[in-house]
């Protein structure tokens, strides 16, 4: 019984076998039959395709088809699966130079190289191609905000510039068929390729640290080195540490040099034809003195006059406005006067007295050290200021630089600097007192900045400039929220292009208020003071800077009946007893030469060695007409207070000078100023 169970469970399991045999055998026969099929399809279909590749690489060789031509047949018409591998890889290899880099590439590059002109027009043809889709648009930062551009933006550029050489790879196709896949890519390039060349706002300083240098480039390389894993020989490269090492550099040659040299002139400020180039001055002139904006920052960023710096530094110093902490990157193009143009780095340096607002008066210092440029050099030459973020566009700023070399005959010449009117200022009256007490005391010369003033003032400034040249008068429009965003209309920025702009004309240089007058109490006039100030410090080395303690004289007070004329400083004589203590709304007079940073009280730096000293109030004080309470109300008027005559000395002299002054502005404004 139990026997004949055994043959029946034996006869079974050889069915079974021989069943699961032949579905074997026929699964292999249809899987043949079908990849048979396929491969005479395909082969019907790319026979031509080869036959084309070829002619299509004869007539590159003989330069009769562009790069563009062989890629645009690759991608539509040929299937990698079918080229040999050897003409596979000259095939991969040409696309990496003509498509990637598709300037480089050409028949006469290596005689270009030897053209120093040719190639420096080269090198900037090929910043602007491959700088452009990435950090040139101007508006970039606006179509940040806008969804809708910003995609717009980002499929162009992954279409145009970031998919399509990798195209060629093998698995690309079946990664187009996968939409989740495929947007991954996207996402990654996206991601790992474009984001860290125009958002890395820190990229030129990590090339200072070697540290965090290594390790962008070790980011950026396998980042960039993933797309090219699909390359066939990929893995047997991996295993040649010199072939690997090659391929390395390659890809840091493409994707690194073009935005690390081939437009910033060499970094580290060393000699080199990358930081020379041809590119011709703009049709527009350049500018001094007016407000232009530096296009492609994330923060307000303006500039408004240039210097050249043979001091501290050999540099041209920009006078400018933006962030106060976090400025973005930029670097300055210079044009010199010589026809050479010289790409170079700059650093934004925050002027100290900026009250923590958001935006601070600036210095941009163009440095020319190791470049073989001289500062002498740049006297004359149109400088721009260019966001690193938007390298590859027209500047949007031009200024003209300005010599800071002192001229002779200025000895005893002393200079004042006024902060900005604002506020439609219109006290007419008092400025032609004011000017002419000051043009008594030995001023030669005022610097004004013009935000808002009234019509009167306006003619005023305007006839003390054109009958005596004694007034330069600028216009102000900083496009930035004054108080509120930056310190009383960019004060401080006023302040240094003043220091700057007298530094080749005056030995002395004021700071002060339209309501303040520096009063010496022993001699006539303010040079001779300075002089004798100087004199006492011999042989010893003399101050680059006298501090004058401030005193109050409110307006609010009762007028003195002493006065000898109907003048404010004859009227109004009663000040605090007790001045303030020097650096608090004390003002002073520096010499510009030794100046490197003004502030409104007191000098921030001076150079090495100079110093700033305090005037005894006995010998010299400020004297500040104060309109008003500092807080209000009439608590100010109820302070110690003392009578002080010291200018009834300059009274009668300056009656006759306002009086005649006030017939010529009859003249030179009717309406305005009536006889």
């Amino acid at each position: 019984m139990m026997r004949g169970r055994s043959r029946s469970s034996i006869s079974r399991s050889k069915e079974r076998a021989n069943m699961s045999f032949f579905i074997f055998i026929m699964f292999f026969a249809v899987f043949g039959v079908i990849m048979v099929t396929e491969f005479l399809l395909l082969e019907k279909h790319n026979g031509p395709a080869r036959s084309r590749y070829e002619e299509l690489q004869g007539s590159m060789r003989q330069n009769r088809v562009l790069p563009s031509d062989l890629k645009k047949y690759f991608l539509n018409d040929l299937r990698t699966t079918f080229i040999p591998a050897s003409s596979l890889s000259a095939l991969k290899q040409t696309i990496t130079n003509n498509v990637l880099t598709p300037f480089i590439s050409t028949s006469n590059y290596w005689s270009i190289r030897r053209d120093s002109v040719r190639l420096s027009t080269l090198k900037y043809t090929i910043s602007n191609n491959v700088l452009t889709p990435f950090m040139s648009s101007s508006n970039y930062c606006s179509i940040k905000q806008d969804p809708v551009r910003l995609t717009a933006l980002k499929q162009t550029t992954l279409n145009n510039n970031v998919l399509i050489p990798f195209m060629w790879t093998s698995n690309y196709w079946s990664i187009t068929r996968d939409p989740v896949r495929l947007s991954a890519l996207k996402q990654t390039i996206s991601n790992n390729i474009l984001t860290p060349f125009t958002s890395t706002s820190n990229y030129w300083w990590l090339r200072r640290d070697p540290v965090r240098l290594s390790a962008l480039k070790q980011t950026t390389l396998n980042n960039v080195l993933t797309p090219f894993m699909w390359i066939s020989n990929y893995w047997s490269i991996r295993q040649d540490p010199i072939s690997l090492s090659a391929l390395k550099q390659k890809i840091l040659n493409y994707l690194l040099s073009p935005f690390a040299s081939a437009l910033i002139y060499s970094w580290d400020g060393k000699a080199s034809h990358e930081g020379v180039t041809e590119k011709q001055l703009p049709a527009q002139a350049p500018q001094d003195a007016v407000w232009q904006p530096v296009a492609g920052t994330r923060f307000k960023f303006y500039v408004y006059s240039a210097y050249v710096e043979r001091r501290t530094v050999a540099a041209v110093r920009v006078i400018g406005a933006t962030k106060t902490r976090g400025a973005d990157s930029v670097f300055c193009r210079i044009w010199l006067p010589d026809n050479r143009t010289i790409t170079l780095r700059a650093k934004v340096q925050t002027i100290r007295e900026n009250w923590n607002l958001k935006y601070s008066a600036v210095y941009v210092l163009c440095l020319l050290s190791k470049t073989g440029v001289k500062p002498k050099d740049t006297i004359g030459a149109t400088v721009a200021v260019i966001a690193t973020a938007d390298a590859a566009t027209p500047p949007s700023n031009l200024l003209t630089v300005i010599d800071t070399k002192p001229k002779p005959g200025i000895e005893g010449a002393l200079h004042v600097c006024v902060k900005p009117f604002h506020f439609h200022y219109g006290r007419s009256e008092w400025l032609i007192e004011w000017m002419e007490l000051n043009r008594l005391l030995g001023v030669s010369h005022f610097y004004m900045y013009n935000k808002t003033m009234s019509e009167q003032t306006t003619c005023l400034l305007n006839h003390y400039r054109e009958h005596y040249g004694l007034v330069t008068l600028l216009p102000w429009n900083l496009p930035i929220i004054s108080v509120t965003e930056i310190r009383t209309e960019g004060q401080f920025a006023a302040f240094q292009d003043c220091l700057y702009r007298s530094m080749s004309s005056a030995k002395w240089l004021l700071v002060v208020d339209t309501d303040e007058v520096l009063i010496p109490r022993r001699e006539r006039t303010l040079p001779a003071l300075l002089e004798g100030l100087s004199a006492s410090y011999a042989p010893a080395k003399v101050p680059a800077a006298f501090l004058f303690r401030n005193a109050f004289f409110y307006v609010l007070w009762e007028d003195d009946p002493q006065a000898p004329a109907k003048l404010l400083t004859a009227c109004k004589t009663r000040r605090w007893t007790t001045p303030h203590v020097l650096k608090n709304r004390s003002k002073y007079v520096v010499r510009p030469r030794h100046a490197v940073e003004l502030g409104n009280h007191f000098t921030w730096e001076l150079l090495p060695g100079a110093t700033s000293v305090g005037v005894p109030k006995d010998l010299a004080l400020l004297h500040h007409y104060r309109l008003n309470c500092e807080f209000g109300g009439m608590s100010c008027v109820k302070v110690p207070s003392t009578v002080d005559r010291t200018a009834h000395q300059w009274s009668e002299e300056l009656m006759k000078r306002v009086t005649a002054e006030k017939k010529l502005l009859a003249k030179a404004c009717p309406k305005i100023f009536p006889a």
